[in-house]
């Protein structure tokens, strides 16, 4: 979370040039699901919002020439690094937790729905 997932991805895609796009995993979800990621947790719950995840990682897994940014979670889910495997390289970006921190307080308008609101240093369980 934070990273720089989505920064990096648009710039390695755009360092590419027209052989590479890039694209987002939360972005896919949103236009298929018709909701925010926030909202998908708060109404659907996060089982529901990985099961979305999963159906779009199948998705882009027979896709060429991409830069994708998924989120942390999708690691999680054998399934999920299965089907990226068939046609990605799978980087992990990591970044200090204070420089984390730091990210997430600045983008207040992008609520990230796994963390807890009071202490946003503190993961939920």
């Amino acid at each position: 979370m934070a990273t720089g997932k989505r920064s990096v991805g648009r710039a390695l895609a755009k360092y590419l040039e027209k052989n590479y796009r890039f694209i987002e995993t939360d972005e896919e979800i949103i236009q298929e699901v018709g909701e925010s990621i926030p909202k998908i947790f708060a109404e659907e719950g996060e089982a529901k919002f990985r099961y979305y995840e999963a159906l779009v990682c199948e998705k882009f897994s027979n896709l060429n020439k991409v830069i994708t940014s998924c989120r942390g979670g999708v690691v999680l889910n054998k399934k999920n690094l299965e089907n990226l495997n068939k046609n990605y390289y799978i980087v992990l970006l990591k970044a200090k937790i204070d420089k984390i921190y730091e990210r997430t307080l600045k983008n207040g308008k992008n609520i990230r729905p796994i963390i807890d609101k009071k202490d946003l240093k503190k993961k939920k369980g």
